[in-house]
């Protein structure tokens, strides 16, 4: 079963790799081969995932190896999760290693794909895993209980706060940016304090759709995610406008333009799919255009207008109702 689009699998038992139990069958993960199964998931819930992992002793190993963890929208192809872990151990030892995500509710996702390959090594030698497990947990199990993560609009950034109730052996939070809701940067940290309410202000925000996840570690290392916001910025000049913001057959969408322009209008759900694209030639001056969205489903969505020179990128929401 982890042998998911031709990924490459070795299982033996753990002796062969420099442990002591001869009968325990457990998985290599190195430059050649690796781990990736399809999991079913349910939308709305928070979801735990655990292993345990070791520096393979026996044989030609470097002396630090590594593995990359990825959990990934099946439709949405969102990362929910992207991390690595290395190990240096000389003698043969499970490190027990562990993470969290959550899935918005109305998430088009209802499975993950898992993927475990080799990180920092390109020898056939790397890490044994073991007992790896996905399992839906409350949120109150996890080391951060969330009350609130909210992202506003200021003029061109973009400012986020975040309260939690409780916090147990938190370091940080991490705070990740992505332009298409799937893959994640990096953009600033900010440490665990004893008031439990966080600000973080996104001077660099980009004209269009922004969305924001947090990574809160552990001072162990270990961490969970938090939910994804998406918010939208634009450039100073004309607004987009869509109405009406409650549709069930055609929603309309006015732009004031400088200039003639060849435009790319995209309908995106939630979990960030484009569902809907087409090219338009709009003029110089009013334009109006009406788009058929009777046969999407229910939910919400976001109306982007780009332009091929990418100078226009307008970005506004909507609701679909049957």
């Amino acid at each position: 079963m982890w042998a998911l689009s031709g990924m490459n699998v070795e299982v033996n038992a753990e002796s062969v790799y420099g442990g002591s139990n001869s009968s325990n069958r457990v998985a290599e993960v190195d430059a050649l081969v690796g781990l990736r199964q399809k999991v079913e998931v349910t939308a709305g819930k928070t979801y735990r995932f655990d292993f345990k992992a070791s520096r393979r002793t026996r044989g030609s190993v470097p002396a630090v190896v590594g593995i990359r963890v990825k959990i990934t929208g099946s439709n949405s192809n969102i990362e929910y999760v992207n991390t690595t872990r290395t190990y240096n151990n000389t003698a043969f030892s499970y490190s027990a290693e562990t993470g969290s995500f959550s899935l918005v509710s109305g998430s088009v996702d209802n499975a993950v794909i898992i993927e475990i390959s080799g990180y920092n090594n390109s020898s056939s030698h790397g890490v044994i895993v073991d007992d790896v497990e996905l399992s839906a947990v409350s949120a109150s199990s996890l080391p951060v209980q969330w009350i609130s993560f909210i992202a506003e609009r200021k003029g061109n950034n973009t400012l986020l706060s975040w309260k939690t109730s409780s916090e147990i052996n938190n370091a940080f939070f991490i705070v990740e940016r992505s332009m298409n809701g799937a893959n994640f940067d990096s953009i600033g940290l900010v440490s665990a304090n004893t008031f439990k309410t966080y600000s973080y202000n996104d001077n660099n925000a980009q004209p269009g759709s922004n969305y924001y996840r947090l990574k809160q570690v552990d001072i162990d290392g270990k961490f969970s995610y938090s939910k994804i916001l998406m918010i939208k910025t634009v450039n100073n000049g004309e607004e987009l406008k869509v109405f009406p913001s409650v549709a069930n057959q055609h929603i309309n969408l006015s732009l004031n333009l400088a200039s003639n322009s060849r435009v790319t209008i995209q309908l995106v759900d939630a979990g960030g799919r484009v569902v809907l694209s087409t090219r338009k030639e709009l003029v110089a001056g009013f334009n109006q255009q009406t788009m058929d969205v009777a046969n999407l489903n229910a939910g919400s969505y976001y109306l982007q207008v780009i332009s091929g020179d990418g100078v226009l990128n307008k970005t506004k929401s909507f609701v679909k109702i049957n």
